[in-house]
């Protein structure tokens, strides 16, 4: 990444670290959180994206369906959907 950030500057920015305050940037300028797993027990990162408004697209594993309500799901046609659910070895699709 810092390769291609070196390449493009006006297209690619990369930041190696973390910090508190920054990941609360990135959630609340981003418009989409791309958020795989193989495993997931909870998803603390896909809730920070819903309370900045950050729609999550996610793996459908393990706490994920409980915390993001998928557009195409029969709970979003009552409550709303909160995100979309990607298929376990969707990544080919999700990245075309």
């Amino acid at each position: 990444m810092a390769e291609l950030a070196a390449r493009y500057p006006r297209q690619v920015a990369t930041k190696i670290g973390y910090t508190e305050a920054y990941a609360h940037l990135l959630h609340a300028g981003a418009d989409i959180l791309l958020h795989g797993s193989r495993f997931e027990p909870c998803g603390l990162t896909p809730l920070y994206s819903l309370r900045y408004g950050t729609v999550p697209i996610a793996s459908r594993v393990g706490g994920l369906m409980d915390t993001i309500t998928d557009h195409g799901s029969p709970e979003a046609a009552v409550h709303g959907a909160t995100g979309f659910l990607r298929r376990r070895g969707a990544s080919s699709s999700t990245t075309a």
